[in-house]
C-alpha cells in the first residue's frame, strides 16, 4: 500500500452504465496484461527498496544499543572491581558484595548491580554509563521499595544508597545528595565518593 504514495497507480477502464445493465457483467473491462505487468514489476521493486531501508534501519537500531549495552559492561566493571578492592565506601566497612544480584517472585522482579552487606547495614548501588534523572527516580521509587519487599531477610538493616557513573551533571548529583544518595563518580582511574551533608 505504502508503494502507491510514489508510483502512479493505473486502474482498468470503467464501463458506462448503459452497456453494464444490457449484460450484468464485470463493472470493470479487462485489464491490460502488459500494464499489469508493469505496475507490478514497479511495486516489487518498490518493496525491494523498502525492505533493505528498513534491514538497514534496524542494523543502525542493534549498532545503537549495542553501543549502549556495552559502555553500560564497562561502568559496571570498573566500578566492582574498585569497590571490591576493599569493600568499603563512604567510612563504611562491608564483609560481601553482591554482583548483578536478582529475584524473582510471583507479581515482582528486581535486578541490583552491586549490593555490599555487613551485619548491621547494607548499600545498593545502581550503575550507569551516564546518569540521568529518570534513571534516579526508577531508583528510588521502583528499585529500592522493590529490594525491601525483595529481601525482607534485610529488613532491619540500615539500607543506604548509592549512584555510580562515569557522567554525572549538577543537576542530577544535587538531586541524588538531597534523597541522601551517595555519589561514586569515576576520577581517571579512581573512584570519587561524595556523601550527603546529614550522612557525615
Amino acid at each position: 500500500m505504502l508503494a502507491f504514495t510514489k508510483i502512479d497507480r493505473v486502474n482498468a477502464t470503467k464501463r458506462g452504465v448503459m452497456e453494464r445493465i444490457k449484460d450484468y457483467k464485470e463493472v470493470y473491462n479487462l485489464f491490460d496484461k502488459l500494464k499489469a505487468k508493469e505496475q507490478a514489476d514497479r511495486l516489487a521493486k518498490e518493496n525491494i527498496r523498502l525492505d533493505k531501508e528498513a534491514k538497514e534501519t534496524k542494523r543502525l537500531k542493534d549498532m545503537i544499543f549495542g553501543i549502549g549495552k556495552s559502555q553500560g559492561v564497562v561502568a559496571e566493571e570498573f566500578f566492582e572491581n574498585s569497590i571490591e578492592s576493599n569493600l568499603k565506601v563512604a567510612g563504611v566497612q562491608y564483609d560481601m558484595m553482591y554482583k548483578n544480584l536478582e529475584k524473582h517472585m510471583k507479581k515482582i522482579s528486581g535486578e541490583y548491580d552491586i549490593v555490599l552487606v555487613n551485619g548491621t547495614e547494607l548499600l545498593i548501588i545502581e550503575v550507569k554509563y551516564n546518569a540521568h534523572l529518570n534513571d534516579l527516580d526508577k531508583f528510588l521509587n521502583t528499585q529500592v521499595p522493590k529490594f525491601k519487599k525483595l529481601f525482607p531477610e534485610y529488613s532491619n538493616f540500615k539500607h543506604n544508597l548509592a549512584f555510580a557513573s562515569f557522567h554525572i551533571n549538577e543537576d542530577f548529583m544535587k538531586e541524588a545528595l538531597d534523597n541522601n544518595v551517595i555519589i561514586l563518580q569515576r576520577k581517571g582511574e579512581l573512584v570519587e565518593t561524595i556523601i550527603p551533608k546529614n550522612m557525615d
